[in-house]
């Protein structure tokens, strides 16, 4: 009979920033918040309650049908001067956790609060849980509701963790400075917020404004909300209005007959919805007018308020003489709440919600109209406002899987009633659990582990959600997801058993005559480094130098991860964009590769408009950054880790680069996050798919079929390439099959550290060094480069952990998942240096990289392209760049990715 509307496409809302200019450099770290208003406020609230205008009385026996009842306000306003206990109300507000963090261009104020999980109940599941208020409310309303969600239920194996913002503009969240902030994009706001602390995925509840928030970000961002609970449940205003003038005909087809007197006879409850809606339509036209004047005064402030928490409560409320205030909630508790507006001045940026929500901008994109596919629960209260009935709501919320009518209670759910509502939100998210148990416990047939096709890498595969595992021991379960500054700072014991452990070291077998490196390490020449090291090498100026770039750590999904941030210094005169680069190193290197990159990576040029800033983390068990204690972290599973850490910097887009492991982490990165990955650049280009190597068997009977006749000798003879290939591969054999047989074997010594990893610098960076006696280490790198990267490795012992990414990146269930397979079509690059380890034509790479806008062919510089030759790299990586961000700007996408996101340097933090 009628149709919502025509099928609406899901909008892709920008991430604007609503804050401040001053706020375009704000750190985007997470920051603990405690309440503490100075005493001159309280004394400035009480001598004006003191010196209050004598109110106008109520009319007799009027009770509340006017409004506010002046005889009952007298008396709230004198318990508010004389006994109402400030400093005591401030402590309980603080019983929880508070932070503060910058969304936006916001300070976004918020409460999150862990369980405490009981030692006899270790697989209990700790869920992410964002609850979201609304007007005239405030976080005050959780407080009795969060002990209740984040305690452990007998019955129950799961618990939250919850998560509990102020609104912008309401309370401690900072309000926008220009207009457009409505519902739909403070639903952008929460997510991010959400994805800063680390949670891809969880739960959403809200009633009145969150309820609308909390929809959107089911609507606007399913891949993110498992499951959404509201006690406040609407349709939009056309097509709920159709269905509940068809029920006024007919309301068997609409309501049950036991709930007809919620939504009948129509007049009656359109009478009661204009009576009490006077607020909104001034609040929607003019509410700096209106908030001017409810904010002057705490008795104007207060009577605005109260007036909502006794209709709101219970309609028959407004016939009683004290407006039935105190059925439900103390009056600490209701000034709790007129406190946050009032220390805050909040009350006309809370207003402004309403005038944004409603204006013709927000109206025309229809948001409310858009469907909330993921499973829905509706708590109905019986003195709501408005009610819904469930065939009305499902029109919207296709995925329904619960509608409870509640035994009692009103607007204010989770402050009247906070048992009732926990426990409902409970029930609705086991169900939800138990949906997701079956889901993930169905057969799935197996496919074919591969097709040649000769013109396809293999059939065309969606791109999975990947699960985020916590990868790391159980006391990090309540890690902190702060940014947190990092310094090396190696203690001098350590370095005084390094120096005696080379000191003592064992005589080393000298090598064979005239073979060079050939069969691996020259001990000739290894001698030499080992006493340099030992006598010369400084490394208190070593980790000075490594410390001249800003560092933090932050946990992700578990593991502590170690990154630099360097951001570049942008000359006032020029208009430059800056652009967010993450960098990702391999084995057997570490950041010690990027130091000398960074700088020409964050230095503004001439003949560009942008610069980059530089993301380079350490890979999880490499040096700095911690390692799983359980097995499956391998490449696809880091990139999941390095998406959420450039999320959690405020990165939605963003450019990523790498060689060797960081060259495999970055593709993954592109092929199944490319709505974040702006742009792709590698220098370790390849493709190893059974397609492409049909094509190189097939390139060995017809070359030029394959590759120009000027670079044939990097693909063939093939037998050639083959058994170079075997020889400088026993490494990831061993690596792949038993890492910590070979981690713990070269880790416990210096000496084998250094002779495991520099032979690596050797071929690696040119297969010919082999040849010479001293490796020809020394031609690309200074031997306190050298031992920087080994270094790394030792004081963090992180070498049987580096070791093991082989192992999980070759393991069946990776190999078995086709994600090698997946195409990246987001724009790539490579730059081919003529000394890598393995050569791919243009050609090839195409196969899997759709929109390769690149492929260039450096002079010179092989495997470790950042260490060898950083300016060469870089200009590739600004060529690039520059394509990419033509091809945007032409598109029309003109925007600075992420424009104002970034985190403090770390003296600020």
């Amino acid at each position: 009979l009628y149709s919502t509307s025509s099928v609406i496409d899901v909008p892709k809302l920008p991430e604007t920033f609503w804050g401040p200019e001053e706020n375009k450099g704000a750190p985007q770290n997470v920051r603990t918040f405690t309440l503490s208003i100075p005493d001159l406020v309280i004394d400035d609230l009480n001598a004006r309650l003191a010196n209050r205008r004598k109110v106008v009385p109520s009319l007799e026996n009027a009770g509340w049908t006017y409004g506010i009842n002046t005889t009952f306000l007298e008396d709230v306003i004198k318990y508010w001067r004389t006994t109402y206990n400030w400093n005591k109300r401030e402590r309980l507000l603080n019983k929880y956790h508070q932070y503060m963090t910058n969304i936006q261009g916001l300070d976004i104020h918020f409460y999150h609060v862990k369980p405490e999980v009981p030692s006899d109940r270790p697989n209990l599941k700790v869920l992410p849980l964002l609850i979201l208020h609304g007007w005239p409310g405030s976080v005050v309303e959780f407080q009795k509701i969060i002990a209740l969600l984040t305690k452990p239920h007998p019955d129950r194996d799961f618990v939250f963790e919850v998560i509990a913002p102020s609104l912008p503009g309401y309370g401690f969240s900072q309000a926008a400075v220009r207009p457009g902030l409505g519902a739909a994009q403070m639903s952008v706001i929460f997510k991010n917020l959400m994805l800063r602390l680390g949670f891809n995925k969880f739960y959403v509840q809200g009633g009145d404004w969150g309820a609308i928030i909390s929809s959107n970000l089911a609507s606007l961002f399913p891949d993110n909300i498992i499951g959404v609970h509201t006690n406040m449940c609407v349709v939009p205003f056309m097509p709920g209005f159709f269905w509940i003038a068809i029920g006024s005909v007919f309301p068997s087809l609409v309501v049950d007959k036991e709930h007809y007197s919620k939504m009948y006879p129509l007049s009656y409850h359109m009478t009661r919805i204009i009576e009490e809606s006077g607020y909104m339509h001034l609040q929607a036209s003019k509410p700096d007018t209106a908030g001017a004047a409810v904010g002057a005064s705490p008795e104007g402030l207060a009577a605005y308020i109260l007036e909502k928490f006794s209709t709101w409560t219970n309609d028959e409320y407004k016939y009683r003489p004290d407006g039935g205030l105190l059925e439900k909630f103390t009056l600490d508790e209701l000034l709790d709440n007129i406190m946050l507006y009032w220390v805050t001045n909040s009350i006309t940026t809370s207003f402004r919600l309403y005038a944004e929500n409603f204006n013709k901008t927000n109206m025309a994109t229809r948001i409310d109209e858009l469907p909330v596919n993921v499973p829905s629960a509706c708590a109905v209260f019986p003195h709501e406002l408005v009610y819904t009935p469930e065939s009305i709501i499902r029109t919207r919320y296709t995925n329904l899987i619960q509608y409870n009518h509640l035994p009692h209670g009103g607007h204010f759910a989770a402050f009247e009633e906070p048992l009732l509502l926990a426990n409902d939100i409970f029930e609705f998210v086991s169900k939800t659990e138990d949906i997701k148990k079956k889901a993930d416990t169905k057969d799935t047939p197996k496919t074919k582990r591969f097709e040649i096709v000769l013109c396809s890498t293999s059939p065309v595969k969606d791109v999975p959600n990947l699960p985020e595992p916590f990868w790391g021991p159980e006391k990090n379960r309540g890690a902190s997801k702060e940014i947190r500054p990092f310094l090396i700072n190696v203690t001098s014991p350590i370095i005084d058993d390094l120096k005696d452990r080379l000191a003592k070291r064992r005589e080393l077998v000298p090598p064979l005559e005239n073979t060079a490196w050939t069969y691996g390490t020259s001990t000739t020449y290894l001698e030499n480094i080992l006493e340099y090291w030992r006598t010369k090498y400084n490394w208190s100026q070593r980790q000075a130098l490594l410390n001249k770039h800003p560092q933090y750590t932050t946990n992700i999904q578990g593991l502590d991860i170690h990154f630099y941030y360097v951001k570049p210094h942008v000359p006032s005169d020029r208009n430059v964009k800056v652009l967010p680069l993450l960098i990702l190193h391999g084995w057997p290197g570490s950041v010690v590769e990027f130091q000398k990159i960074i700088p020409m990576l964050t230095t503004p040029r001439p003949d560009r408009d942008f610069v980059f800033e530089v993301i380079a983390p350490s890979l999880p068990g490499f040096a700095f950054s911690q390692a799983p204690v359980r097995p499956g972290l391998g490449p696809v599973q880091i990139s999941v880790i390095f998406k959420n850490l450039m999320l959690r910097l405020g990165f939605n887009k963003f450019y990523v680069q790498g060689g060797d492991w960081g060259s495999a982490i970055v593709t993954h990165l592109a092929s199944l996050f490319s709505d974040n990955v702006l742009g792709l650049h590698m220098n370790l280009c390849a493709d190893l798919s059974i397609t492409n190597v049909f094509w190189r068997l097939l390139g060995s009977i017809f070359p030029w079929f394959i590759v120009d006749n000027e670079y044939y000798s990097r693909m063939y003879p093939l037998s050639y390439h083959l058994s170079r290939n075997i020889e400088e591969s026993g490494y990831l054999h061993i690596q792949a099959t038993k890492p910590d047989t070979i981690g713990t074997a070269v880790a416990a010594s210096p000496v084998g550290l250094a002779a495991y990893i520099l032979e690596k610098f050797s071929t690696g960076t040119n297969a010919e060094y082999r040849f010479r006696t001293d490796g020809g280490l020394l031609e690309k790198h200074s031997i306190d480069e050298l031992l920087d990267n080994i270094m790394l490795y030792w004081i963090t012992n992180s070498m049987t952990t580096s070791a093991r990414i082989y192992a999980e990146n070759f393991n069946k269930t990776n190999r078995e998942s086709g994600l090698e397979n997946l195409p990246v079509n987001v724009p790539s690059a490579c730059a081919a240096f003529p000394h890598e380890i393995l050569y791919h034509p243009e050609n090839l790479l195409q196969s899997r990289y759709t929109n390769l806008i690149q492929y260039n062919y450096l002079p010179r510089g092989g495997h470790f392209a950042a260490m060898e030759e950083p300016a060469l790299l870089a200009d590739d990586i600004f060529e690039f760049v520059s394509k990419t961000e033509d091809i945007r700007k032409k598109a029309g996408n003109k925007d600075i990715p992420n424009a104002g996101k970034k985190i403090k340097e770390p003296t600020k933090i």
